[in-house]
């Protein structure tokens, strides 16, 4: 996900160490260099089939969490773009509780 003013864009993609080559044959995808920052994440849990996990609401907490616990402000690494992502980890996500929830990653690039 990146947030550029009040522009908001969501990206489905994978991350890559850097320098990775982009294959001939997916010229037309578009992707975006991230710079070299701290990465706080944050768990979110709740149940992914009712929406609750997503939106804004859960996004401002995770996000508030970090900040509380000292892990720092969100870092545009001196461009104008901020990052934070949401990661689905196959074991918290891929699987429900027996109440039916998962937990769902919130990743954000941290000064």
């Amino acid at each position: 996900m990146t947030l550029h003013g009040d522009d908001f864009a969501y990206w489905i993609g994978l991350f890559f160490p850097a320098k990775t080559p982009i294959p001939t044959n997916l010229s037309d995808l578009e992707f975006l260099d991230l710079p070299t920052s701290k990465v706080g994440v944050s768990w979110i849990y709740g149940n992914g089939e009712t929406g609750e996990i997503f939106g804004e609401l859960p996004h401002a907490t995770a996000y508030e969490k970090l900040q509380t616990s000292g892990f720092g402000e969100l870092d545009a690494g001196g461009a104008d773009t901020v990052v934070f992502f949401e990661r689905y980890n196959g074991e918290r996500f891929g699987k429900a509780d027996e109440l039916g929830n998962v937990i769902l990653d919130y990743g954000f690039y941290l000064k």
